[in-house]
């Protein structure tokens, strides 16, 4: 049964080629040394060659060492090369800040990624089961998880493959007996303060009173789960490639416009693309992260988020950044020239021409005061000369038809101006009060009046 159904899970999932190498990580309990076993006794049908390996935890004192001693002798009897090394998972957890059930796993997979590639091997074999898995499903469902965490345990991911991921452990513990196999027992898989000891020992019994067929039908969600998510990802995957607009090496760019008419499910699934092209992978990217990014990607206002492990998030108008660095500000388009009355310059930095005319005050109509590109003030209110800049922080003005002053940032918001622009709308300024912001509105103080004996008229040009 065990043997029949590794071979037909290692070749569904094309476990391995012809001429692997394959490292096997065993513990000294039952479902390593099943899967060292019967890959053993595949390893001339698959054309793979094995080697043993089997890291001391050093938490359980002799009985740890016991278990390396056990996996040293296994291997021996299979004429197998084997290493071991032994790693103070109390101390590294205490050193990474971390559980030691993580802290073993962290040390373990670093272990096993050392030794694969100083023998070159191409695969490392582990032998995580189908009660691992819905274990897995259980403390991820607790915790809260995405569907890439629905998916439980990958049959495959990069080197690592699990030619047990279907098999039950009681179907395990029957072959380990068939063979007469004595595994070691870790009596720390009993004890309460581990979560997947509380899943194991009290959830899914529990859970099993309902339905005694619950672990048979979390199975088959996982795998129906993990099949909608690989459709879902290879379609967020083209939809990436479709809104990336520049890939460099610290961050990508992609197109808002493009991206915003995607539907919502992809639009977060191409968001973590981006982020993990970034990152290297999501780790701390939580749903929160995600749904704050998508929430933000409708507003004119320029956005910055950070996410954990220094990952910046930057939202434009045009565009979305996700970078692992934080660009300094350039420097501003900063110009100021004298602005003749009558005559004109040029704003190169804003590619514009600003002129000025003398009017007579029965030539205009009131309500040509309006006109984005063309401003009428009243020659008698200007104080002093006319100057062109650009903006300034704390400018303020009291746009036409408003009353008070207003802040020259809150009005760029209020009119939707992209932050990328607004270093390069001309300010025409006359004894340091803005008279005019060239295209949008001038101040209600230099308006023309009935009143009004002199009109300068001011316009804005493209240069040619």
């Amino acid at each position: 049964m065990v043997r029949e159904k590794t071979i037909e899970t290692i070749r569904e999932y094309r476990m391995f080629n012809p001429k692997d190498k394959c490292i096997v990580g065993v513990s000294g309990g039952a479902d390593s040394i099943a899967l060292l076993y019967v890959l053993n006794e595949l390893r001339g049908e698959l054309d793979i060659n094995l080697h043993v390996v089997h890291l001391n935890h050093k938490l359980r004192g002799t009985d740890a060492d016991g278990d390396e001693e056990y996996v040293r002798s296994l291997a021996r009897k299979m004429s197998l090369p084997v290493t071991t090394d032994s790693a103070d998972i109390a101390q590294l957890a205490e050193q990474w800040k971390i559980g030691l059930e993580e802290a073993g796993r962290r040390a373990r997979y670093d272990f096993y990624e050392k030794i694969a590639r100083d023998t070159g091997s191409q695969k490392i074999a582990l032998g995580h089961t189908a009660d691992d898995n819905i274990e897995t499903y259980m403390m991820r469902m607790l915790r809260g998880t995405g569907m890439a965490g629905l998916c439980g345990i990958p049959p495959v991911r990069d080197k690592i493959v699990r030619p047990l991921i279907l098999v039950w452990r009681r179907d395990i513990e029957k072959y380990c007996a068939s063979v007469k196999l004595v595994p070691r027992i870790d009596h720390t898989n009993y004890e309460s303060k581990y979560l997947r000891n509380r899943v194991r020992n009290k959830l899914v019994p529990e859970l099993r009173v309902f339905n005694p067929n619950i672990k048979e039908i979390l199975l088959q969600t996982i795998l129906l789960v993990t099949s909608d998510h690989y459709y879902i990802l290879e379609r967020a995957e083209e939809a990436f490639n479709e809104v990336l607009k520049k890939k460099k090496e610290d961050g990508v760019e992609l197109d808002i416009k493009k991206l915003v008419k995607l539907a919502p499910a992809i639009i977060g699934h191409v968001l973590r693309l981006a982020i993990l092209a970034v990152k290297g992978d999501l780790k701390d990217i939580s749903f929160l992260h995600i749904h704050d990014i998508q929430d933000k990607l409708g507003v004119t206002e320029k956005k910055e988020i950070d996410l954990p492990g220094g990952i910046y998030v930057f939202i434009k108008k045009e565009s979305i950044i996700v970078s692992a660095s934080k660009p300094i500000e350039g420097e501003r388009h900063s110009f100021n020239y004298l602005l003749p009355v009558p005559g004109e310059v040029e704003v190169k930095e804003a590619n514009m021409k600003i002129s000025t005319h003398i009017l007579a005050p029965g030539s205009v109509a009131l309500e040509g005061e309006q006109q984005p590109y063309v401003a009428y003030v009243d020659k008698s209110i200007l104080p002093g000369k006319l100057y062109v800049r650009s903006r300034r922080n704390g400018d303020k003005f009291s746009p036409l038809g408003i009353r008070g002053t207003k802040k020259l940032q809150d009005f760029f918001v209020d009119e939707k101006v992209p932050e990328e622009e607004r270093d390069l709308v001309p300010i025409i300024e006359t004894g340091e009060e803005i008279v005019w912001v060239a295209g949008y509105r001038i101040d209600e103080k230099y308006k023309i009046t009935p009143k009004t004996a002199s009109v300068v008229q001011i316009k804005a040009e493209p240069l040619s």
